[in-house]
């Protein structure tokens, strides 16, 4: 359940559908990056519409603590966009709505490798060149 949750998650990102996106947060999630919820909205609402294509692949992920109500998870994730590139591990607190579905309260990277310089066209076709 949890694995669906956030390969929906992933799929919305990668389509760059922002609302789709957006529905994989809890109301009360607050970015420890941002004064305000609306300020990290409009960063991710950039990030995401932004480039051309995008491809995210899931590379590891470890369920650290589980129950019906709350989980923690980290994960690795491979990011490549139109004109940039990294492989991030990410920890994400996850809760239960009301509704049952699971969604994001809390997100944190905790270590980002930049990958080489690659060019990822529209189709998800990755061209890497040297500079």
């Amino acid at each position: 359940e949890i694995n669906a949750f956030l390969g929906s998650w992933l799929d919305a990102w990668q389509q760059q559908d922002v609302t789709a996106y957006f529905a994989h947060y809890h109301p009360e999630f607050k970015s420890n990056a941002h004064a305000s919820r609306a300020d990290w909205q409009e960063d991710r609402i950039r990030k995401i519409s932004t480039p051309l294509a995008i491809q995210i692949s899931l590379q590891n992920l470890q369920v650290a603590a589980a129950n019906n109500t709350d989980s923690a998870v980290e994960l690795q994730i491979e990011y490549h966009s139109t004109y940039y590139a990294d492989r991030t591990v990410k920890e994400i607190q996850l809760v239960r709505s009301a509704a049952g579905s699971w969604q994001i309260t809390q997100e944190k990277n905790l270590r980002i490798e930049p990958l080489p310089l690659a060019r990822l066209i529209p189709g998800n076709t990755i061209f890497e060149f040297a500079l």
